[in-house]
């Protein structure tokens, strides 16, 4: 089944170049755990879409990587690649180019929405589409107890027979990772995707555009996951979204109704949510003295080859064979710390600053809170398969319909209907 769906997407790359990218760059968390010849699919599709892209593009992808405010945060992250890679006793070069060729597929993406702001239109579509098969299947796997997607997927030889199913209850509720392997990436998908989509709606598109059905249901995933790092990043992520001078009366009253019928109700379960995010060993699961131990460790293997690592995957390959603390790392850091040092951390901060930098200069302030948001939770928790690549994609298309939206060109060329900005 892997070579199936590997041989439709590549076909169909051929046939429409710009939107088989898109697909398969929004798909890439989910087709990731797809393999063929023990290789994720991934690995083939993105070496297929950089060499086909670059020739069919080579000036114009060379002018937009130079002029990218992410050239040199990203330059800068491959450079820690390769090395921590070269200096390496265990070589993992499959894991390198796809890591690598990650960073590529940014500029890419920037240079298609640049070449033609219908490829803006079409990512819009599909993120709605796969935001809506990914949350209505967690939701069905919530109330359930079963992953009906994954599980057919599994049986169908599209996921390996390794595909690990959450089965823990945190809150009262089963754990849901969706189309995932892990619930902490389900997490992160729908708070990437959420803040995307909100920021979308409050700002530039008229609501009918962007369903308030699918923002409950990316927010009530992001809550079944019972990941306390995700609740924690949504709650900063939200803040830039609450204006209290556009609400009316109506909303006054609902707040009201909802305070004095259901709060009461409601009370004891909140408070049992806030006791394991404050106190958190109230609950099983990470705790504070956990992440220490795991940093105490990290600094440990990183003091052995402190500026570019032990290699990449040795965390997950060598490390945690001898200390079994290190499973699950809890943080993207303890990962970076070990396998490319201190000039990994380094690249990984001015990935963060870049992005900041970004939202700032193009005049997108407030889009700030998620990037933080996003912080936070990645440094609270390991978010498998969701990268902060993959989050640059989301930034950039809000960038490009702001840019064109300013002299009502996305209007005219798309079949949304947007508010124009002045």
């Amino acid at each position: 089944m892997g070579i199936l769906v590997l041989g439709i997407l590549l076909i169909y790359m051929l046939a429409k170049l710009e939107k088989g990218i898109i697909i398969v760059l929004l798909l890439s968390p989910v087709l990731s755990i797809i393999e063929v010849g023990g290789q994720s699919i991934t690995l083939y599709l993105q070496a297929f879409l950089l060499c086909v892209y670059v020739v069919k593009r080579y000036k114009s992808i060379c002018c937009t990587i130079r002029h990218n405010i992410f050239f040199i945060s990203s330059f800068i992250m491959i450079c820690s690649l390769f090395l921590s890679n070269y200096l390496s006793i265990e070589k993992h070069t499959p894991t390198l180019l796809l890591m690598m060729s990650s960073y590529f597929t940014i500029f890419i993406l920037f240079d298609i929405f640049k070449q033609n702001i219908r490829y803006v239109n079409y990512f819009i579509k599909v993120s709605v589409v796969f935001a809506f098969v990914i949350t209505i299947n967690g939701l069905f796997e919530t109330i359930f107890r079963y992953n009906i997607l994954s599980e057919l997927f599994v049986k169908i030889g599209l996921y390996p027979s390794s595909f690990w199913f959450v089965t823990g209850v945190r809150y009262g509720l089963k754990r849901a990772q969706s189309l995932f392997d892990m619930h902490t990436s389900l997490g992160g998908y729908c708070y990437i995707v959420f803040c995307f989509l909100l920021f979308l709606r409050s700002k530039y598109y008229s609501h009918k555009n962007i369903p308030v059905c699918l923002l409950i249901l990316l927010i009530l995933n992001l809550f079944f996951t019972g990941v306390r790092s995700a609740i924690i990043a949504s709650c900063i992520g939200i803040i830039p979204f609450i204006d209290l001078k556009k609400f009316k009366a109506k909303h006054y009253f609902i707040c009201f109704a909802f305070l004095v019928l259901v709060l009461p109700f409601l009370a004891p379960y909140l408070e049992n949510i806030i006791n394991s995010i404050t106190q958190t060993d109230a609950i099983s699961g990470s705790n504070t003295d956990m992440r220490y131990n795991q940093y105490e460790i990290s600094l440990a293997y990183m003091n052995e080859s402190f500026w570019f690592g032990n290699g990449i995957s040795y965390t997950f390959n060598v490390a945690k064979m001898f200390d079994k603390e290190l499973y699950g790392a809890e943080s993207a850091w303890f990962p970076l710390m070990i396998d490319q040092g201190m000039f990994g951390c380094i690249a990984y901060s001015l990935l963060y600053l870049s992005a900041l930098y970004f939202v700032f200069k193009k005049h997108m302030k407030s889009f700030a809170w998620c990037i933080v948001g996003f912080l936070v939770f990645d440094s609270m928790s390991s978010i498998p398969r969701i990268s902060l690549i993959y989050f640059f994609y989301y930034i950039s298309a809000i960038y490009y319909i702001k840019f064109y939206l300013k002299n009502d060109t996305f209007n005219n060329n798309s079949g949304l209907q947007c508010r124009k900005i002045h």
